[in-house]
């Protein structure tokens, strides 16, 4: 494990490592763990975990959460729509009620639209739509939210 992290290659099938290397699959020997920490230094990420166990290796790469600026208003809607909302915004406590800003986003969304699906959440978000499951989850446990009805037909009560 140290030679593999020193940059040290051993071949395990040549025949497969030579065929990689025509095909240009594979850059040249050693070089793969060097460049995966330096891209995770370059990207501000903790440096990956490897762990042997018999004849593996698992090897945890960590990411990073991006908070991007993130609006709920469709881009079809109004100006003055857009305006009213991003004041609207800035003007709510990060934590107000008990939410995060991402949960308070969800809970806005519903408000203009009772029938908005997780996947449009996730895209108007731009996240991940397990994150939404994630948050949607929370709000439920917090009373904040309730689906009333199936996943095609129901709709969205916004309890606070």
């Amino acid at each position: 494990m140290k030679d593999a992290l020193s940059g040290k290659s051993k071949c395990r099938n040549k025949a497969i490592a030579e065929a990689f290397q025509y095909m240009k699959i594979i850059e040249g020997w050693g070089t793969g763990l060097p460049r995966l920490f330096a891209q995770c230094r370059e990207m501000g990420l903790p440096e990956p975990k490897f762990e042997e166990f018999g004849d593996g290796v698992k090897v945890t790469i960590y990411r990073v959460k991006i908070q991007k600026p993130m609006s709920i208003v469709p881009q079809s809607a109004t100006q003055s729509t857009q305006s009213t909302t991003q004041s609207t915004q800035s003007a709510v406590p990060e934590k107000a009620n008990g939410l995060t800003e991402i949960e308070m986003r969800i809970v806005e969304a519903m408000r203009e639209n009772c029938r908005i699906s997780q996947t449009r959440l996730a895209e108007l978000l731009e996240v991940d739509r397990n994150m939404v499951k994630y948050y949607i989850r929370s709000l439920s446990k917090k009373g904040a939210v309730e689906r009333q009805g199936n996943n095609r037909s129901g709709r969205w009560i916004v309890l606070r």
